[in-house]
């Protein structure tokens, strides 16, 4: 969670500074020809006050100045601006199936499937996992289906799922 809207926090903070700037003020009064203390509860709470104001907006203040250095790095390591989509990587579903984590696997085949949609491994893992683990043959012939229209060829043995309607 990352809290209050930036508004609302300066808001905030503007606040506690102004009010810490009259306790502070009022804590040294005028002097006229007498010695007189400072009062130390108007400091105490207007220092109390500049820190709470301070710690409001901290983050906001650290994010604004680290900005153009963030902005150079990108600039460096990613000269054409941020990646438009996830790189390819069939690797972790595959790791996720040796994991037994099947839902995951399937997870990350939908992932790839949506930002790569014409690399046939991901339609064929995620039909071996539907089929195999889920036995849920609406959801693999959806993704068949989906293959399909992309004239996107599969490997047999997934094909062979779908022949003679066994799993339509």
């Amino acid at each position: 969670m990352e809290g209050p809207h930036p508004i609302f926090r300066w808001t905030f903070a503007i606040g506690c500074f102004g009010l810490a700037l009259w306790f502070l003020k009022n804590a040294f009064p005028p002097i006229e020809g007498e010695f007189r203390p400072f009062d130390t509860s108007g400091l105490v709470i207007g220092g109390l006050l500049l820190a709470l104001g301070f710690f409001a907006i901290v983050t906001n203040v650290i994010q604004i100045a680290t900005k153009p250095f963030v902005l150079l790095i990108d600039s460096i390591f990613f000269p054409g601006g941020k990646l438009s989509k996830p790189i390819l990587n069939l690797k972790l579903p595959e790791f996720y199936l040796r994991e037994g984590r099947y839902e995951e696997a399937l997870d990350e085949y939908q992932k790839i499937m949506r930002h790569y949609p014409d690399e046939t491994a991901a339609y064929e893992g995620a039909i071996d996992l539907l089929v195999n683990e889920f036995s849920d043959l609406n959801e693999a012939g959806k993704i068949h289906r989906k293959s399909q229209r992309r004239h996107l060829i599969l490997l047999e043995r997934v094909n062979r799922y779908f022949e003679k309607g066994r799993l339509r």
